[in-house]
C-alpha cells in the first residue's frame, strides 16, 4: 500500500466517531438485530402471497391496502421498523429508529414502497428479491463473515480502484479484511469488524469514485426539456444539439476521460437536475469545446442533427454563451426522479451547484425491479377478474408473456429472461393438466367449447351423443399432480381467509353434525360446533400435526375425516390460454356462460351461480380455480370488435413495441453496433406509420413488435426485414389500415439499407 494512502487510513483511524465503534462492547446494530429477528419471525405465508400479488408503485397503495387488511398493517410497521436500521434515508427512521445517532447500515436511498415490496418477496423466497436487499438482511445476521456495504455497483468499484481486484461477491469481505490486515486495527467485538472498515472505505470514496460515467447540471426550466423529449417522440432517428456555458468542473481532468467514454461506449448520460432530483436524461453521443469544435463539426455534418451551428459561440441565450456542446441522441423525462443522493459524484465532488457541471462515477438507479413487474401486474388484474386478454401488435410478446403469466398464476418461480426454462416448465404444466391451450376462429362455436350432441359410429349404426368440449373439461377435469399434505394445508388456510366469514363449513363423517374451521393465531385449527357455530367461541383445537398423521384414536377424528378428504379433494389453479381470442365469435362460443365468467359469480364466490347446460341437462358452474388467459392482435380487422357485454367480464393488458427492449437485448450480447442498426430502423419504420396510418388506429395499435428487430447478427435482421416486416406492412396497405404509397418497393429498399450500411 503506498504511502499517502496508508497515513489516510492511519488518520482516520484516530477520528472519535471511528473510535467509538472500536470500542463499542456489543454488537454495534444489536438494536437492529432485534428489528430483524422480529421480521424473520413473521410466517403469515398467506396474507404475504397476497401482499406480493399488490401494485404497491407508491406508499399511498401500500396505506390503502393496509386499510383495506388489518392484518397487513402489522406486517408493514414491523418491515418499516427493519428500514429505520437499514437505511439511513428510510421514511420512517425517527418514529422506528432507537439510536441517539440515528445510525443504520446503510445510506441505501431506497424508495419506502420498493423497500416493502423487496422485503415481502424476501419472506417468500430470498431468491427473488436484489442481492442488495440479501446483502443487507445477510449481514446483520452473520456480521463477522459479511459487510454492511450492500450495494453490488459499490463493490464493484471499490474491488476495482481500491483494493485493486476483479469483484467476486464470495471473495469481496475476505478482499477487504486482506486490504486493512497490515493496521492490526484492535476492536473490541469481532462482530463489528466489517463495519469498521466499511466506514474507512467510505471516507475513501474520492479514491474508489475515480471513474468517469457522465455528467450532470442543475436546470429549473421546463419548456426546452419539453420541447426536446417531444423531438425524440417525433423524430427518433434525428440528433439535436444541446450546450452549457461553462466547462465541467475538474475539466483538465474529466473531458480526456469524457473522450475516453465516448470511445469505449459511443455515449454517455447527461442528467438535469431540479429541486434536488434528477428529472430528465440525455443520451450524448459526442461533445466538444471551443478547441475542438470546428474539427468535431466536419464529422456532425455528416449526421442528421437539428440545430447544427458553424462556430460553438453561435449557441448561446439572452445572458450566456456555450463553452461546450453535445450532440444529444436520446431526450428523456424520467418515469421516476433521482434523487442527489443517488449519485456518488467524481472523486467525491460536490454536488452541482445553480452554475456548474460535475462529473459522475455511478448512479443507484431506482429501478430493482425487471420486467417481472408488468407480469405481476397482469397476474393481480387475472386474480381480481378471473380473466385477462393480452391485446398489442404482432411482435410485442404476447406468446412469450403469456407462458410467462401461466406459470405465476400457477405459482412456479422461472427466471424471466430463460426463455428456455420457461417453455420448459410451460410444457411440463400441459402434460399435468394444469394449462390448456386452443385457438378461437371463426367456425369455432359453443358445441366445440362447452358441449354438444357429435355423431359416430358403434357398431355399424350412427349414434348421437353428448361430448364435453374443452372448457367443461377443464371446469370438470382434474390435475395430474399430487398435492403434499403441506400444499393442501396452505391453500386451505387461503380458503378459509378468502371467505366472507374467514370460516369453511363441514359436516361430521358418522352424524353430519355442521361445524365449522377457522385458522388461530398459531397457525393449526379452531372447530366451532353447536351454539358455537353462530356465536363463535374457541373451542376444539386440531393442530397441523394431528390433521396430517390423523390417528383413530384421537378425540377429534370426527372432525379430521371430513377435513382430510376435503384437503385431499383440493384443486391446484389451472390456466386455459386461448389465443386469438376476438377472431371467434366469443358471445356464440361461451354462450349463457358468459355471466359465470365474473368471479364473483362462479363457485365458491360472494354470488355463485349455477346454469343447466342445453345438452346434458346438468348443473354446471365455473371453478374458481380456472384462469383464462386470452391473447387479441389488434390490427387484426378479418372480425369484428369485441362487444361490452365481453369487454366488462375482461381485464385488457396492452402489451406495446418499446425501443428498450430492443436496446438491451443488443446490449446484453454485446452487439450495440448491430443495436444501433435495429435502433434505427425502429425508428425509420414508426415513423413511417404514424405518418401514414388511418385516423381511426393509434400508433402502439399498429407499430410492429420488437421481436422482429432483435437477431443475432445482420443477416437473420435483413430476414426478418425482408419476410416479416415487409409482409405485414404490405398487409396493412392491403387492410387498409395504411394508407398506400406509390414509391412503396423504394421504400423497403431504404429500410434494406439501413441493416447493411457500416457503422
Amino acid at each position: 500500500m503506498e504511502n499517502t494512502l496508508k497515513n489516510r487510513i492511519e488518520g482516520l483511524l484516530k477520528e472519535k466517531k471511528l473510535v467509538d465503534i472500536l470500542e463499542e462492547k456489543d454488537f454495534y446494530f444489536e438494536k437492529s438485530k432485534a428489528a430483524l429477528d422480529t421480521f424473520i419471525e413473521f410466517n403469515d405465508l398467506e396474507l404475504l402471497a397476497d401482499m406480493k400479488n399488490q401494485n404497491f408503485s407508491t406508499m399511498d397503495a401500500v396505506n390503502a391496502y393496509v386499510k383495506m387488511n388489518n392484518k397487513a398493517g402489522n406486517f408493514v410497521e414491523i418491515t418499516n421498523r427493519l428500514v429505520a436500521y437499514l437505511d439511513s434515508k428510510a421514511k420512517n427512521k425517527k418514529d422506528y429508529n432507537e439510536y441517539h445517532d440515528d445510525r443504520t447500515i446503510a445510506q441505501a436511498g431506497i424508495r419506502q414502497h420498493l423497500w416493502i415490496r423487496q422485503l415481502i418477496l424476501y419472506k417468500i423466497n430470498s431468491s427473488f428479491c436484489t442481492q442488495s436487499i440479501r446483502n443487507a438482511i445477510e449481514y446483520l445476521q452473520n456480521p463477522y463473515e459479511k459487510i454492511s456495504i450492500i450495494s453490488e455497483v459499490h463493490k464493484e468499484a471499490i474491488s476495482n480502484c481500491l483494493l485493486n481486484k476483479s469483484y467476486r461477491l464470495s471473495s469481496f469481505v475476505n478482499d477487504v479484511r486482506c486490504f486493512f490486515s497490515e493496521f492490526n486495527i484492535p476492536i473490541s467485538n469481532p462482530a463489528n469488524t466489517t463495519y469498521f472498515f466499511s466506514r474507512i472505505i467510505y471516507n475513501l470514496r474520492d479514491i474508489w469514485c475515480n471513474k468517469i460515467n457522465g455528467l450532470a447540471a442543475r436546470d429549473t426550466s421546463i419548456d426546452w426539456k419539453d420541447d426536446f423529449v417531444s423531438h425524440f417522440i417525433n423524430n427518433p432517428d434525428k440528433k439535436i444539439i444541446g450546450w452549457w456555458h461553462c466547462l465541467p468542473t475538474r475539466a483538465q481532468d474529466v473531458i480526456p476521460k469524457l473522450e475516453q467514454k465516448i470511445k469505449e461506449d459511443n455515449h454517455f448520460y447527461f442528467y438535469y437536475i431540479a429541486s434536488n432530483k434528477a428529472t430528465h436524461r440525455a443520451k450524448v453521443k459526442d461533445f466538444a469545446t471551443f478547441d475542438t469544435y470546428k474539427e468535431k463539426l466536419e464529422i456532425w455534418k455528416g449526421w442528421k442533427i437539428d440545430g447544427l451551428k458553424d462556430n460553438i459561440e453561435d449557441y448561446q441565450d439572452s445572458s450566456h454563451f456555450a463553452k461546450i456542446a453535445f450532440v444529444f441522441e436520446e431526450f428523456i423525462q424520467l418515469d421516476e426522479p433521482l434523487e442527489l443522493e443517488q449519485f456518488f459524484w467524481y472523486k467525491n465532488s460536490n454536488p452541482p451547484g445553480r452554475m456548474n457541471v460535475v462529473a459522475y462515477s455511478m448512479v443507484e438507479s431506482n429501478k430493482i425491479y425487471n420486467n417481472m413487474d408488468s407480469i405481476n401486474n397482469m397476474k393481480q388484474l387475472l386474480h381480481e377478474n378471473g380473466q385477462i386478454i393480452l391485446q398489442g401488435a404482432p411482435g410485442t410478446g404476447k406468446t412469450y408473456n403469456t407462458a410467462a403469466l401461466a406459470l405465476s398464476t400457477l405459482g412456479i418461480s422461472y427466471d424471466l429472461s430463460n426463455h428456455k426454462e420457461i417453455m420448459e416448465k410451460y410444457n411440463k404444466c400441459i402434460e399435468d393438466n394444469r394449462i390448456y391451450f386452443t385457438s378461437f376462429h371463426q367456425s369455432m362455436d359453443y358445441e366445440d367449447f362447452i358441449e354438444g350432441i357429435k355423431s359416430e359410429v358403434v357398431g355399424g349404426r350412427i349414434s348421437y351423443t353428448v361430448k364435453d368440449g374443452i372448457f367443461k373439461e377443464i371446469c370438470g377435469g382434474k390435475t395430474t399432480k399430487k398435492l403434499s399434505f403441506n400444499e393442501q394445508y396452505e391453500v386451505l388456510k387461503q380458503l378459509i381467509s378468502k371467505n366472507e366469514e374467514g370460516a369453511l363449513s363441514f359436516e361430521t363423517s358418522v352424524d353430519r353434525e355442521p361445524f365449522k374451521i377457522k385458522i388461530n393465531t398459531g397457525g393449526n385449527l379452531n372447530v366451532f360446533t353447536g351454539k358455537s357455530l353462530e356465536a363463535p367461541k374457541p373451542g376444539t383445537s386440531i393442530t397441523k400435526e394431528f390433521l396430517e398423521k390423523h390417528p383413530e384414536d384421537n378425540p377429534n377424528i370426527a372432525y379430521i375425516k371430513p377435513i382430510r378428504e376435503f384437503m385431499e379433494n383440493i384443486e391446484l389453479p389451472k390456466v386455459l390460454i386461448i389465443d386469438e381470442i376476438n377472431r371467434g365469435n366469443i358471445s356464440r362460443i361461451f354462450g349463457e356462460l358468459i355471466s359465470l365468467l365474473e368471479y364473483d359469480k362462479r363457485k365458491n364466490g360472494k354470488h355463485p351461480l349455477t346454469a343447466i347446460l342445453p345438452y346434458s341437462k346438468t348443473k354446471f358452474t365455473i371453478p374458481s380455480n380456472v384462469y383464462i388467459i386470452g391473447t387479441m392482435n389488434t390490427t387484426d380487422r378479418s372480425t369484428g370488435r369485441i362487444d361490452y357485454a365481453i369487454r366488462r367480464r375482461f381485464a385488457f393488458y396492452t402489451l406495446e413495441s418499446s425501443v428498450e427492449v430492443i436496446t438491451q437485448h443488443y446490449d446484453n450480447n454485446g452487439k450495440k453496433h448491430q443495436g444501433s442498426k435495429a435502433v434505427k430502423l425502429f425508428g425509420v419504420i414508426r415513423d413511417y406509420i404514424k405518418e401514414n396510418r388511418t385516423d381511426d388506429l393509434k400508433l402502439n395499435e399498429l407499430m410492429i413488435g420488437h421481436s422482429y428487430f432483435m437477431a443475432d447478427n445482420e443477416e437473420e435482421l435483413l430476414r426478418k426485414m425482408r419476410y416479416s416486416i415487409k409482409p405485414l406492412i404490405e398487409e396493412y396497405i392491403k387492410d387498409g389500415l395504411i394508407n398506400p404509397i406509390n414509391d412503396l418497393e423504394v421504400l423497403f429498399e431504404q429500410w434494406e439499407n439501413i441493416v447493411k450500411e457500416p457503422v
